[in-house]
């Protein structure tokens, strides 16, 4: 009985250790759509503020997955910052090279409202973020 007791007890250890590993709901997108919306929001805050364009653009290659927050200084544009995406998320090919650009105003000077996708490499999980004509930044 000792030894049954002793063999269910380990499996379920064992079962505990590799269940994640079979989750296919990558934690991570959820994060990264979040931190991205942020930074279009602060992006456009920051335009406001300091009366400068200022846009978030996806680099057109990866991995590693990034993207900018940069500033127009009246001649070109400087980085302020790069983030780069967490593990187990990537930027479909649509998505790469891709600038939501903010005014002075904070309203959106890229042309069509652009949508940035998220997804992990199986595709199973897809997020996107969204900018409308007027600044404002939605997330699914």
């Amino acid at each position: 009985m000792v030894e049954l007791v002793l063999i269910v007890s380990l499996l379920g250890i064992i079962l505990v250790m590799v269940l994640p590993a079979f989750n296919s709901k990558p934690e991570n997108v959820a994060a990264d759509v979040q931190d991205l919306a942020n930074n279009m929001a602060v992006a456009r805050e920051l335009g406001i503020s300091r009366t400068q364009h200022y846009r978030i653009r996806v680099f057109s290659t990866g991995p590693p997955y990034q993207y900018a927050m940069e500033r127009y200084n009246g001649s070109l544009w400087v980085t302020e910052r790069t983030i780069t995406l967490r593990s187990g998320v990537v930027f479909p090919g649509a998505t790469l090279g891709l600038i939501a650009e903010f005014d002075t105003r904070g309203m959106l000077v890229t042309g069509a409202p652009p949508v940035f996708t998220l997804q992990n490499p199986a595709g199973k999980w897809v997020h996107t973020v969204t900018v409308n004509g007027v600044g404002m930044v939605d997330h699914t």
